[in-house]
């Protein structure tokens, strides 16, 4: 159950992400250099996310072995 919240959640923010990048590429114009640069960030945010998730992977496994040592 609180894995799907934290996935659930990491995907609200992937989206969220992706939909402000889209609305800063179409405001700023077709230009490829706004272009690279969205690219550029958006490929950050993607690392990030990534580390996000395997440490809420890692946080998910470690609470339901602590579950289960308490049972």
């Amino acid at each position: 159950m609180q894995k799907r919240k934290v996935f659930g959640i990491l995907g609200a923010i992937l989206l969220l992400c992706a939909l402000a990048g889209s609305a800063g590429v179409a405001q700023g114009g077709s230009s490829l250099e706004a272009i690279e640069n969205e690219l550029e960030t958006l490929q950050e945010e993607y690392a990030q996310l990534s580390q996000t998730i395997a440490e809420a992977k890692d946080m998910s496994l470690e609470t339901m072995v602590k579950m289960a040592e308490f049972k």
